[in-house]
C-alpha cells in the first residue's frame, strides 16, 4: 500500500530507522511542525496543543523532480530547503523536491525517509532533525547506507 496524496497527515520524526521502528506503537513523540511561520525553520515539538494547528501536512504528487510536502494550515508552502549542505536548515517556504522511500505501511501509517535529490556522488542525504535544537535539517550518511537513518511516520490525521 502506498502513501496517498493530497491527504492531511501528521509527521512523527523516528530517528534511527530501522532500529527505533518500535517508537510508532508508543505514545509521545515529536512531530514536523510550522509553528514560527514563513521563512522560519520547521521544528519538531510534541502534539499538544499550542503546537496542534501547526502539525498538518500533505505529501504532493510526484513529479520529474521529486515530490514535495505541502504545508496546510495558514501559511502558504511546505517543506524548503535553500541548499543540500548538511545541516541546512528545512524552512516553511516555496515548495522543495523530494524523493519519499516508503518502507512501510505499519499501524495504520508509512514509514518514510524523505530524501533529498542531488548531492555530491558516494553521499545520500535525509531530512531528520538536530537533537539539541529540533530544528528540522538535512543529514548526510554514506551513499548505500541503511543503519541509522532518520525516518518519520506518516499517518492521516483524524
Amino acid at each position: 500500500m502506498s502513501i496517498p496524496s493530497f491527504e492531511n497527515m501528521k509527521l512523527r520524526y523516528i530517528p534511527q530507522v530501522p532500529q527505533n521502528i518500535g517508537l510508532v506503537r508508543t505514545e509521545g513523540g515529536m512531530y514536523a511542525t510550522a509553528n514560527r511561520g514563513p521563512g522560519n525553520p520547521l521544528q519538531i515539538e510534541p502534539e499538544t496543543s499550542g503546537f496542534l494547528e501547526y502539525q498538518t501536512w500533505r505529501i504532493g504528487g510526484t513529479t520529474t523532480h521529486g515530490t514535495p510536502i505541502l504545508y496546510t494550515g495558514d501559511f502558504e508552502g511546505g517543506f524548503h530547503n535553500d541548499s543540500n549542505d548538511t545541516n541546512c536548515p528545512v524552512t516553511l517556504g516555496n515548495l522543495s523536491s523530494y524523493h519519499i522511500e516508503t518502507q512501510q505501511p505499519i499501524d495504520g501509517g508509512w514509514l518514510i525517509l524523505i530524501r533529498v535529490p542531488g548531492g555530491p556522488l558516494g553521499v545520500d542525504k535525509y531530512i531528520g532533525a538536530d537533537d539539541s535544537t529540533n530544528t528540522i535539517v538535512i543529514k548526510s550518511f554514506r551513499a548505500g547506507t541503511s543503519q541509522g537513518l532518520p525516518g518519520w511516520f506518516a499517518s492521516l490525521r483524524k
